[in-house]
């Protein structure tokens, strides 16, 4: 019986990773400085392509501004949206424009932080932001977006290599912050489920999948790629993970990572891995304990 389920899982992860290679993106830009005819983001289009995916470049050049009904059901055939940082953020968000583009259904990655501003498509919870360079710090250490990196100290690690845009946020309302700046706390990678407000009082709803993926070179370079190594792995990860990959680990828990409960009494809950027959639960006041316990540990409570 066990070797039959095992069999079975290994077939459906197969089966799902040929299908989501076969996807679609809609890559959304401006194509603001072009050089000898070549976008500035174009290495994000080559690195898509060289991992098999079909990039729809229809959107490439400025023409996802002012949506229509038609742009709006092409969008939604793709398998996947990402808009990228060579993009001017005012000319995405003019009279209902944010609410269409939040009304998609379709999954959608966002570079730029100035889209997400609460003066524009109203995911975060502030009008500024900062172009820097910073190293990141994981924040929801099982999110998926991680499989295949070593963090450092402090769970640190050195994704970019030119500076990027970051929304002066920490906090990213009713989404899930994934990674944020180690030096100052800002959001760096957030995700949003299909049917939350982004933040209390937004009065925009995220009609599928959302991330912010804090990406692409700053304005003064206009969305160039800009990841190292690691950067590039975890990228690559949040694309399978938004068009659908299986999660490996339990996620997204509640009460939220590094949160501060002063109650005695508390209900758990946790989004399990997509190939989890039930999950084990230890709990204690040591973390390196309950990291490596086993089940016949003090600090194993049962299982799910």
């Amino acid at each position: 019986m066990s070797t039959k389920l095992i069999f079975l899982a290994l077939a459906l992860a197969l089966c799902q990773v040929t299908t989501i290679n076969a996807a679609t993106i809609i890559w959304v830009s401006d194509n603001k400085t072009p050089t000898d005819g070549i976008p500035a983001d174009q290495g994000w289009v080559d690195l898509l392509e060289a991992n098999g995916y079909t990039v729809e470049l229809s959107f490439r050049n400025a023409e996802a501004r002012n949506l229509d009904q038609a742009k709006i059901d092409a969008l939604n055939a793709a398998d996947l949206i990402i808009v990228g940082r060579d993009t001017n953020s005012g000319d995405y968000a003019n009279g209902n424009e944010p609410t269409q583009w939040n009304a998609i259904t379709k999954p959608l990655i966002l570079q730029i932080a100035h889209i997400a501003r609460s003066n524009r498509w109203l995911w975060l919870d502030t009008t500024s932001y900062e172009d820097t360079i910073a190293t990141m710090e994981a924040v929801e250490l099982s999110h998926p977006v991680f499989n295949g990196v070593s963090l450092g100290a402090n769970n640190q690690l050195d994704v970019l290599t030119m500076a990027s845009s970051f929304p002066d946020s920490t906090d990213p309302g009713n989404g899930v912050l994934i990674a944020k700046r180690a030096d100052n706390d800002q959001i760096w990678i957030a995700e949003w489920e299909t049917g939350q407000e982004f933040y209390p009082g937004s009065g925009q709803t995220a009609s599928g999948p959302r991330m912010l993926f804090v990406s692409g070179s700053d304005e003064g370079t206009d969305g160039r790629y800009n990841l190292t190594a690691d950067g590039e792995i975890m990228f690559l990860n949040a694309v399978r993970y938004m068009l659908g990959g299986a999660r490996e680990k339990a996620s997204s828990p509640n009460p939220k990572n590094g949160a501060l409960i002063e109650d005695t009494w508390v209900t758990l809950s946790w989004r399990p891995g997509d190939f989890a027959v039930s999950h084990d639960v230890y709990l204690g006041d040591n973390f390196d304990e309950v990291s490596n316990a086993t089940l016949d540990s003090e600090a194993f409570r049962g299982n799910q």
